[in-house]
């Protein structure tokens, strides 16, 4: 099925659904993402945002991004986003990420993974997300985990396979509250 912007684009289902606002992707016409070997310093909130599939986020320095450096999301809410499938996070140096607070993900300096939704189960679940060999350096702050997989763990990511998930997580300390 193809469709332009300036023409409609039709649906035919083989059942009834619910009466609701529903949002539909191509998820054979998206965008690919590599970001390798870059330095993101500073941002407000994020340096990464990945709404896609097939990513590679890979030999990358982030540093003092105020909020979670990358996050792995789908927002039906928001009306954006399809899960994710063959995203890989590997051989990335975090420091001093989500210390301000401002854009930081279930408490995470580095990775956040959700799914971001009135019912987390509605716009389907990430797939094959791989994390492995990164380093998180932190000096306190807001964040209190390098990573989080949240809001889907139970139903999004029991067979995903983690493969060399290390963290080493050197200098780190929680202000106590």
């Amino acid at each position: 099925m193809e469709s332009s912007l300036d023409e409609p684009c039709r649906v035919r289902l083989d059942r009834e659904v619910p009466q609701g606002d529903y949002i539909f992707g191509n998820l054979a016409d998206v965008a690919h993402l590599i970001f390798r070997r870059n330095k993101a310093a500073n941002h407000l909130a994020r340096s990464v945002l990945c709404k896609t599939r097939t990513a590679l986020i890979e030999n990358n320095e982030f540093y003092g991004s105020t909020g979670t450096a990358v996050n792995i999301s789908a927002e039906s809410n928001f009306g954006e986003g399809i899960p994710v499938d063959g995203v890989t996070v590997r051989r990335n140096k975090f420091i001093s990420c989500g210390e301000w607070g401002h854009g930081t993900i279930n408490s995470a300096a580095a990775v956040a993974a959700n799914v971001v939704a009135d019912d987390e189960t509605a716009c389907g679940v990430h797939k094959n997300l791989t994390i492995e060999d990164n380093e998180v350096i932190c000096t306190g702050g807001y964040a209190k985990h390098g990573f989080s997989i949240r809001n889907t763990a139970a139903r999004s990511f029991a067979a995903t396979a983690f493969r060399d998930l290390t963290m080493r997580m050197s200098r780190c300390c929680i202000p106590r509250t």
